[in-house]
């Protein structure tokens, strides 16, 4: 098979060019700045398919759960922590609404079940309870060590020959004769025989000269790292205005969707979003409620990132009608499906057979212009 070049070192692009190697395909990684340097870095790595609909959404992100239980059996290595999930919710719709998905996930073999507040301060005893909680807990859930995971999956896959280059960022594709035949980078050719497009948040961006554009949402994703702290936290935690999870070391991980949702468009940040802004002291403020052994705490790391996210919220994976040599990887929620993407991906790429798995999750759903490689572009900035 000819070379195949994964554009993108994230989750995404490790898996792909790990699952290729393993097929002995003959692949080189080409990365704009270093692996996990991007959204991977900014994720809150949660793999799940707790809230994931429709049907065939949810079936997708329950494979991903399910293949990194599989995958920390193969590579080996501190990365996954199948601790599972408190989730907290107070009030009577969010109580209404938790109790009808525990039931859903049970009904489609997830494991979900409601637990008491017994139960719960059990399951993480530093936790501050609201009165008239509800409390559901999912086993199988955990946290990811996102970069430790990568570098694992690129360590493996350059053993059984796969180049990573790095840092090299692809200025466009090259289009010949109507198909892509590789990548420019500094004016360079690098000839391959299919391009996957992992690029995170920018994939499908290299699709834009030639008339077609990937519809997407804007999704910020703003985290904070707490120092060190004497906290027996071992578990992903859901409560009302904010998500926690351990980080390492006794860290602590903080997001909140809600904090998130005033965050600035991506060019209009002003202010550079540093430990002593508005956002991350709210992140920290809320996250002391929940987990009273944070008072006094310093933020020792902010992390921002900007997550691929399509318009449909659905991940867009596969070739793109009309334009041969082009392979897109799209989605979010790239911890939790990444490996399993990997798999089918390469599966479908080796073989040359549709995969029915990745079939509600072609890319052609979401192209907004098309007019694809109608003549020889040559090479595109």
């Amino acid at each position: 098979m000819d070379r195949i070049i994964v554009v993108g070192a994230g989750i995404v692009g490790a898996s792909v060019a790990y699952a290729l190697s393993q097929k002995g395909v003959p692949v080189t990684v080409l990365e704009a700045q270093r692996p996990a340097a991007g959204t991977s870095r900014a994720s809150f790595a949660w793999p799940n398919a707790n809230e994931k609909l429709p049907r065939e959404y949810f079936a997708l992100n329950a494979a991903g759960l399910a293949e990194h239980h599989v995958l920390a059996d193969t590579l080996g290595g501190d990365w996954f922590h199948p601790t599972g999930n408190l989730e907290v919710v107070t009030g009577s719709e969010r109580r209404d609404h938790q109790h009808a998905k525990v039931a859903r996930l049970q009904d489609w073999g997830y494991r979900a079940e409601l637990i008491s507040e017994v139960r719960a301060r059990e399951l993480v005893p530093d936790l501050a309870l609201p009165d008239s909680a509800s409390y559901a807990f999912y086993p199988d859930e955990g946290w990811v060590a996102a970069p430790v995971l990568i570098h694992r999956l690129l360590e493996v896959a350059q053993a059984s020959g796969a180049t990573v280059r790095f840092p090299m960022r692809v200025d466009a594709l090259d289009v010949q004769n109507g198909r892509v035949a590789g990548v420019i980078v500094d004016g360079e050719h690098l000839a391959a025989g299919l391009v996957i497009d992992c690029t995170g948040p920018a994939a499908g961006r290299f699709l834009d000269p030639l008339g077609i554009s990937i519809a997407r949402q804007r999704s910020p994703g703003l985290l904070v790292v707490t120092e060190p702290v004497p906290t027996c936290l071992s578990r992903v935690v859901h409560a009302p205005g904010v998500h926690l999870r351990p980080d390492g070391a006794g860290r602590v991980l903080i997001g909140s969707e809600d904090v998130d949702a005033t965050l600035p468009e991506e060019g209009d940040i002003t202010e550079e979003i540093h430990a002593d802004s508005s956002w991350c002291r709210e992140l920290l403020r809320r996250a002391q409620a929940v987990l009273p052994v944070l008072a006094g705490a310093r933020i020792e790391a902010v992390r921002l990132g900007w997550r691929p996210l399509p318009a449909d919220g659905r991940s867009a994976v596969g070739p793109v009608p009309g334009l041969s040599g082009y392979y897109l990887v799209f989605t979010h929620s790239g911890v939790t499906l990444g490996p399993r993407l990997g798999r089918l991906v390469a599966g479908e790429v080796v073989t040359g057979q549709a995969c029915p798995e990745l079939a509600p999750f072609r890319p052609d759903r979401l192209l907004e212009g098309h007019e694809p490689a109608r003549r020889d572009r040559g090479a595109h900035r």
